[in-house]
């Protein structure tokens, strides 16, 4: 019996109904991704190719919705923006995953988009596999010169998906035991971001060189991230000039994450290596919670802009065997209490483990070498956290540490407690450093025994410090006696310390030896930290003053110089890079300056050339009266008419004084700086430049072509002149009120 028509009809209708909704992947080439809002509700394959599809509604191009689904892009790619775009014009996202369980997406690749994979609610979701490089990074606004305030991370709100405002490559939000392996997510801003989400690992990633976050968690607990690659997320960095960072870190843990392992990561050169906060619940509105009872075991995070680790108002974390060299702060844990830092290796760090306001914290079996303050406790007379919501719950005060069995070798001081009281210091080996140990203010039951001691020891008059079965090769302080001879003492982890975490992945994170390490390595352009991958020339367009140093920048490859012209010298002529090229020419005359980077094993050639001017700047320094908070001088004539307090010849102006007066001679806050020369130009047009904190004004033949006179953080202005050919007057004009203080001009050739 044969079926009605208008039942033919109906199932018609209902199956081009259901392809619409849904796309039925029976076949291994069923899935073209050809539009946005593409729904997926059955395993299947991506046909391989590009797709090319945005998503302008900000909701995701394909969409994987039900349960027990396993969709393989192999090496399929979906690209949201188009070639040229720029990363900061990226939107939309990817791939979404929502209300979904036991899922698997692997083999995707996932570029120009605001957040490449987004999964939401979601349980036993699998990632694997996948490219989600290049995707969505800001545009910043700092640069080699000086910093702009603008470009800081605020990653403290996320209750409402802040964060989402810096895209990530992959986004979990308000999932449960899931599995993130074997991705990389390079050359964006954030990787990979935990937020709400628990029970999960994350491993065998590689999230590096990336501008804000490797790693970062919100509220998320219980969950294992191991073998990860992270390094070189960083911001807010240039080498000698400024170190702030910016709030950048390899990763980031953040509002009330606890009972998280961190174990055999890299995350190296960040702008911190780790950072753990307990949260702004915990500080100003509840005063309880924290990011607490984390294992942090067997990391690198050395080369970090401020700080290896920091790990703050929270208690109960271990952090175990990492290794941090090179940083501010290896280790900043103020108003941490209960916590663990054992068989750490902290060397080359202006402060080796800082903690302020803490207690009943444990310093065990690691090692200092070559630090300043190897171990600084202290606490305030009026800690600033003490009226908060956290101060009213927390005695904050500096108390009850157990400082054991630590080599110390070649720091400035080894261990410094100022008002910190109930502390043992016991069978440590202070070798060859400076001072072994000072205690200053307030500090009650201090114990300090069986110690090899060498460096000096300073006790205050107000202390309460006991000494017992020391042994001193120098001069024993009063009252205390000295062993026969060295002890013998063991600096080794604890067993119960070493016992390694169980936590997945196979991934050998850590830099290969030989590999390029410290922050002289870390550039950070317009658009973020600097990968190495391709050959680069910085900076872009030199124009240098007498001489100058050219970085060519790029991977482990050969170079020759050739083809050099305009009179320079260049040396070395032939390396390796990455490499320095020292750029010189005789006489005094101005010299336009090219030659040819040649790479013969990556048969790639590439063009330099340049400016090298010569100036004799005539540089005088005034002082000037106080006229009121944060306000320029109130008669500018005066001040010039008043004495000079020093007066230099200086080929360029580049000065970063930081917080540090520019001379014996001349006070760190209210000097006025004055600075002329005649400089030879070709004709054309030119970009002027200068970096000024705090007023500046340049002027050229007596005309003003820059004027910021305010007070104000080191900024950048810039101008651009068309000049003759010749010589011509400049003139640049300073004030320095008070804080930090910079002056520095350059002047680039536009087209060039």
């Amino acid at each position: 019996m044969g079926v009605p028509k208008a039942d033919l009809i109906m199932r018609a209708y209902c199956l081009a109904l259901s392809l619409t909704l849904s796309t039925n992947l029976a076949a291994a080439d069923d899935l073209v991704i050809e539009q946005d809002n593409l729904v997926v509700t059955r395993s299947g394959a991506v046909r391989p190719g590009t797709y090319q599809v945005a998503d302008p509604d900000d909701n995701g191009v394909l969409h994987l919705r039900g349960d027990d689904l396993v969709v393989d892009f192999r090496q399929a790619e979906l690209a949201g923006a188009q070639d040229g775009d720029l990363p900061d014009q990226f939107q939309g996202r990817g791939i979404v995953i929502e209300d979904s369980s036991r899922v698997v997406l692997r083999n995707a690749k996932v570029r120009g988009f605001k957040i490449g994979i987004y999964v939401r609610n979601c349980r036993d979701v699998t990632i694997e596999n996948c490219d989600l490089s290049d995707n969505f990074k800001q545009h910043l606004l700092s640069t080699p010169q000086a910093e702009n305030g603008a470009d800081w991370l605020f990653g403290h709100e996320n209750d409402n998906n802040e964060w989402l405002r810096y895209g990530a490559a992959i986004y979990l939000d308000g999932c449960t035991e899931f599995t993130v392996r074997n991705n990389v997510a390079r050359r964006g801003q954030n990787g990979v971001c935990l937020v709400r989400s628990h029970d999960g690992a994350v491993y065998d990633n590689d999230c590096s060189f990336n501008s804000g976050w490797g790693l970062a968690l919100y509220r998320a607990d219980r969950n294992r991230i191991s073998h990860n690659k992270l390094d070189w997320c960083i911001r807010g960095y240039s080498h000698g000039v400024y170190n702030r960072g910016q709030d950048s870190a390899g990763i980031l843990i953040f509002e009330q994450c606890s009972d998280n392992i961190f174990a055999f990561n890299s995350a190296t050169h960040g702008g911190d290596g780790f950072f753990l906060f307990a949260g702004l619940d915990t500080i100003d509105e509840t005063g309880e919670g924290g990011s607490n009872g984390n294992l942090v075991y067997r990391n690198d995070f050395s080369h970090a802009s401020n700080n290896g680790i920091e790990a703050t108002f929270s208690r109960g974390n271990r952090f175990v065997e990492n290794i941090l060299d090179e940083a501010d702060h290896a280790i900043w844990a103020g108003y941490s209490y209960d916590s663990q830092f054992v068989g750490n290796k902290i060397s080359h760090c202006h402060h080796g483990i800082s903690i302020e306001h803490g207690s009943n914290n444990r310093i065990e079996a690691n090692r200092f070498e070559n630090n300043g303050v190897a171990v600084n406790l202290w606490a305030n007379d009026k800690p600033g956290f003490v009226e908060k919501p956290y101060g009213k719950l927390h005695h904050c005060r500096s108390e009850s540490y157990q400082i054991s069995r630590n080599l110390f070798d070649g720091n400035r001081l080894d261990v410094r407690l100022v008002n910190t009281g109930k502390t043992a210091v016991s069978q440590n080996d202070f070798r060859a450093g400076e001072a072994a140990l000072n205690v200053d203010g307030r500090c009650r039951e201090v114990t300090v025994e069986r110690n090899n001691i060498s460096g000096t020891v300073r006790v205050g008059n107000e202390q309460s410090v006991s000494f017992a079965g020391n042994y001193f090769s120098g001069k024993a302080p009063a009252g205390a006696t000295s062993a026969d001879a060295p002890l013998p003492l063991d600096h080794s982890v604890p067993e119960a310390d070493r016992a390694p975490p169980e936590v997945p992945g196979r991934q050998d994170a850590f830099l290969p030896a030989g590999s390029l390490r410290g922050l002289k390595y870390v550039f950070v352009d317009e658009w973020g930290p600097y990968d190495f991958s391709k050959v680069k020339v910085f900076p872009e367009k030199p124009v240098f003053w007498g001489s100058g140093e050219l970085r060519v920048l790029g991977p482990d490859t050969q170079f020759r110089v050739v083809d050099v012209g305009g009179g320079i010298d260049v040396a070395p002529q032939s390396g390796t890079l990455p490499a320095v090229l020292k750029l010189t020419a005789p006489g005094k005359q101005m010299r336009k300056w090219s030659f040819t980077i040649d790479l013969p094993e990556r048969k790639q050639s590439l063009p330099v050339s340049g400016l090298i001017l010569f100036a004799e700047w005539d540089v005088k320094f005034y002082p000037w009266t106080h006229v009121g908070p944060q306000m320029p001088p109130a008669d500018w004539n005066e001040v010039l008419s008043g004495p000079v307090l020093e007066q230099r010849k200086m080929p360029r102006i580049d000065f970063s004084w930081g917080t540090d007066a520019p001379s014996a001679q001349v006070p760190r806050d209210h000097f006025a700086t004055v600075a002329t020369a005649d400089i030879e130009l070709p004709a054309g047009d030119y970009e002027l430049r200068t970096v000024s904190d705090d007023g500046i004004r340049l002027k050229i033949d007596g005309r003003t072509v820059i004027d910021n006179w305010t007070w104000h953080p080191p900024t950048e202005n810039t101008a651009q002149v068309k000049l003759e050919a010749g010589k011509h007057a400049f003139r640049i004009e300073h004030f320095e009120i008070d804080g930090v203080a910079q002056l520095q001009f350059s002047l680039t050739p536009v087209g060039r």
